[in-house]
């Protein structure tokens, strides 16, 4: 009852709680704190009680609800941590299946798009014992307080067992719902010519990629995908999947296309060309004709698709039992003036639709990038003593501008627990290839292991962000 009660009183969705949810498709945060520039949970929490009426601060977001849940179970003595789960399933069918509509000329349906694929989402695990529930099933309990679906009557999840998610078992607090999260399939429904949708393709593999959480003791990635989910493909993994599948569950019908195709948009460089490559495969006796069109759009990492911004056709004839491949090239000009700012991760999404003129087979597929922003390092400047209370320890700041970009007007945010917290303007102009550089000084308060979290800042930068512990004696 505890954690589930956190669960809706972290998030202001219906009771004026904690921490405000916006997801904007302008990327604006009026009158609030973007997400991405917290860098701390307790300046949330510091906000929020300094109000009189303790109004709800903003902004938040899954990571920064998470960071503020884990404080929270942490403060009240109940071990928990944060998870992040990437393709992260969003299903507001409950039925286990993201299901994705296009119509007759390869556009989204927004009417029906409800369910949507997050390219990450961070919830929450609590450990404790379930004397409400048969042994067994204590434990890594998932709890999320970013508010998604209402659950009894209030935006609240869990607290759902990691054991029935992994065994398929909808048995307590909307385990359901985090099973779809960590293991639903990926379904594309396809407009016909009398308007009526069919299934076209299915996606087992594509949601709950890489489940991570913090290592104990150090800052290393555990993997523990297995412990939501046996191995993909796998008959346990499936029979999982199906235990609980609501009747009316629509079963992938075996067909037999002749053409193949598959889009796969290959690492970029924020600021550089996209690269898109599409392998098609013609397993036909006969020439086939292929038209295609190739979608691109900002994405928010929810998976809410904006307007497209690139809006490519062609048609190719494919000979007789060959592969082949087309490349499509996208210039930085055609993106860069349309990614969301303010701190969102920048994502593009591409949607290739194609159809066989001699056939009418039509097909989707789907792929998205995040594009690689520069990594900055910070470290301690040489030639100093060993980090001691009360006396001052210089930090050196390096980045290397990889972009294709002139970055402007940059500054350095830090924070850290004993360390204090500031913000230092760097330069003003750094040409692409140039270097950014810069010093700045934390006076540590305790002794222990210390986190220092650095965020640099620049109109033409989304999320560099970096960190590094630092033992003071």
């Amino acid at each position: 009852e505890v954690t589930r009660h956190l669960s809706s009183v972290l998030n202001s969705a219906d009771n004026d709680g904690v921490l405000y949810g916006l997801w904007p498709e302008d990327g604006l945060y009026p009158d609030g704190t973007p997400p991405g520039d917290w860098i701390s949970s307790v300046q949330i929490f510091e906000e929020y009680m300094s109000t009189r009426r303790k109004t709800p601060v903003k902004y938040g977001q899954c990571f920064i609800f998470s960071a503020i849940f884990t404080t929270a179970l942490r403060t009240l003595g109940i071990p928990g941590r944060s998870v992040t789960n990437f393709s992260s399933g969003h299903d507001t069918q409950f039925n286990r299946a993201i299901d994705m509509y296009v119509n007759v000329d390869g556009e989204d349906v927004e009417s029906k798009n409800d369910d949507s694929v997050w390219n990450f989402h961070v919830w929450n695990e609590a450990w404790m014992k379930r004397k409400d529930l048969p042994p067994g099933y204590g434990g890594w309990q998932v709890v999320d307080a970013t508010p998604q679906e209402l659950s009894g009557r209030l935006y609240q999840t869990g607290p759902s067992p990691v054991k029935a998610v992994r065994l398929g078992q909808a048995l307590s607090f909307d385990t359901n719902f985090v099973i779809a999260e960590v293991n639903a399939d990926q379904r594309i429904w396809i407009q016909g010519a009398n308007g009526e949708y069919s299934l076209k393709q299915t996606y087992p593999n594509h949601v709950g990629r890489m489940i991570s959480t913090k290592a104990v003791g150090s800052m290393k990635r555990e993997d523990i995908t297995a412990d939501y989910k046996f191995k993909e493909g796998s008959l346990r993994e499936r029979a999982a999947l199906g235990i609980a599948l609501p009747s009316g569950h629509d079963a992938d019908e075996d067909r037999k296309d002749d053409v193949t195709f598959k889009v796969d948009v290959k690492d970029a460089l924020l600021g550089g060309e996209v690269k898109i490559v599409i392998a098609v495969k013609n397993q036909s006796s006969e020439a086939r004709t292929f038209n295609f069109r190739v979608t691109g759009t900002p994405a928010l990492y929810t998976g809410k698709r904006q307007k497209a911004i690139i809006d490519m056709r062609q048609t190719v004839v494919l000979k007789p039992g060959l592969d082949d491949t087309l490349n499509k090239v996208i210039p930085s000009s055609a993106y860069m003036p349309y990614l969301p700012k303010n701190g969102d991760a920048p994502y593009l999404e591409f949607i290739v639709f194609g159809e066989i003129t001699e056939t009418k087979q039509c097909g989707v597929s789907i792929d998205s990038i995040q594009l690689e922003e520069p990594e900055m390092t910070i470290a301690i400047a040489p030639g100093q003593d060993p980090p001691t209370v009360g006396k001052a320890i210089k930090v050196a700041l390096k980045l290397l501008n990889t972009t294709e970009q002139t970055l402007t007007d940059l500054e350095l945010s830090y924070r850290g627990r004993s360390l204090g917290y500031g913000r230092h303007k760097l330069q003003n102009v750094v040409q692409p290839g140039g270097e950014v550089s810069g010093t700045f000084e934390v006076i540590p308060k305790r002794r222990g292991k210390r986190t220092l979290t650095c965020r640099l800042y620049s109109p033409q930068l989304f999320q560099v962000i970096e960190s590094m512990e630092i033992v003071i004696q």
